[in-house]
């Protein structure tokens, strides 16, 4: 009997496990409900879990889940990852002086998200084969509850002007509810998998479908369009896995690649009862933001503004000639778009590097099979919906919001294994 082997059986061995376990399932559960108070907790319960799945792979495998570390580490999808915060970097030698301090923690921060999400991937590799579903089916239960348990407490927080936050001490402004509806479309493909191979279907899905109304009732549009994009493709995504998982992967990558040329054309593109139902303020506006990002780009186009230059847009000299009203456009700190301010601030070299990023990665959701690969895609469509009209690019809570919201799918995909080890049963002794 091998050290590693050896480890697992032991009674303390088996105990820690299954309390962590416990933990790592009571992570996914309480962030939706603690981002209805805290904003920005997504980064504390990223690093949480990333420990409490070192720890589990350390429980299952010892030392050996570090096996072929050096194989993973050269994977072209980690390199190519690890390239884009390098080039971020290099970017602040022409990024505007008042920016670079913020442009070199973004940069961390994008480094920081990449390193976790590889380290996650090899602790979840060294897991055996039945321990990650059951865990992400525990995952999957949990959220069941726990997203219907944030749409009370959004419910709440309007109904009682925000007197529970005032209680607790934190902002009691509806404004701080959207990045909890975020995290309910963001969570809910995956928690809709594990409630259809439930025995109460029905009364899972009339609970999720609370969770999924609650982000109307929130002031978040990103929200609100995420859920929209779920309830158009659900149907699709789980009678026609693979064609609909390879129709978003295009639609995502074109529009990825052709931003700056679409956005110009938005606003004449959606109708205008369209902008009178959302409004100038959640609809019109973004797409004269795009526009005058989109307009300043032709000047930098290679190699963009520099990292964070987005901070500064309305001050660029190249902007001086602007009306105060085009101004105020490019004074949002960012353009709401994720690939625009990618585009913006990185150019076509910086764009290209993230393309190929991207690529690899969608690719790897493919490696998912039935059910599991329509979740991920439909994750995936409201992930990508959420970055283009909201958010800054690089901002940390949304990085780890992703991050998290993927790992239930890297412990569904089964692509790569451990070696078979004994598994820990609840109350081994």
């Amino acid at each position: 009997m091998n050290n590693s082997t050896a480890k697992i059986t032991r009674p303390e061995s088996g105990k820690i496990a299954q309390v962590l376990e416990f933990l790592l399932i009571s992570v996914f559960a309480a962030l939706p409900p603690v981002l209805t108070v805290a904003r920005v907790s997504p980064p504390l319960f990223l690093g949480l879990a990333t420990v409490i799945l070192a720890g589990l792979a350390w429980c299952y495998r010892g030392r050996a889940m570090f096996e072929g570390i050096g194989t993973k580490a050269r994977s072209f999808l980690l390199l190519t990852g690890l390239a884009f915060p390098a080039f971020m970097l290099l970017s602040l030698a022409w990024a505007p002086v008042e920016v670079q301090k913020r442009g070199a923690n973004s940069a961390l921060g994008v480094l920081l998200s990449i390193v976790a999400s590889g380290f996650l991937w090899l602790c979840v590799c060294a897991l055996p084969v039945p321990v990650r579903d059951r865990i992400a089916k525990r995952i999957g239960s949990a959220l069941t509850v726990s997203l219907p348990l944030t749409a009370v407490l959004i419910f709440v927080h309007f109904l009682t002007g925000g007197m529970l936050n005032a209680e607790l001490r934190a902002d009691p402004e509806n404004y701080v509810l959207n990045r909890a509806a975020v995290a309910i479309s963001m969570f809910l493909p995956f928690a809709i998998l594990v409630a259809l191979k439930q025995r109460h279907r029905l009364l899972y899905a009339v609970l999720l479908v609370f969770a999924a109304v609650s982000c109307f009732q929130s002031e978040s549009s990103s929200a609100q369009l995420g859920v929209l994009v779920i309830l158009l493709l659900i149907i699709p995504a789980f009678v026609w896995p693979r064609g609909i998982y390879r129709i978003v992967v295009c639609g995502v990558l074109l529009t990825f690649v052709l931003m700056p040329l679409i956005v110009g054309h938005v606003n004449g593109m959606i109708p205008q009862a369209v902008h009178d139902k959302v409004g100038y303020g959640s609809l019109t506006i973004r797409g004269l933001i795009w526009a005058e990002y989109a307009n300043l780009l032709p000047e930098h186009v290679w190699l963009g503004y520099g990292v964070e230059a987005s901070k500064a847009a309305n001050k660029l000299p190249e902007a001086a000639t602007y009306t105060p009203e085009r101004k105020k456009l490019l004074a949002f700190g960012h353009s709401h778009n994720a690939p625009l301010q990618l585009w913006f601030e990185l150019g076509i070299a910086g764009a290209a590097l993230a393309a190929v990023a991207l690529a690899m990665l969608l690719r790897t959701i493919g490696s998912l099979e039935g059910r599991e690969l329509s979740a991920g895609t439909l994750t995936l469509a409201v992930a990508y919906s959420v970055a283009v009209v909201s958010h800054g690019a690089w901002q940390g809570w949304w990085f780890s919001l992703m991050i998290l919201a993927a790992i239930p799918f890297m412990l569904k995909g089964h692509g790569e294994t451990s070696r078979p080890v004994p598994e820990v049963k609840a109350g081994s002794r």
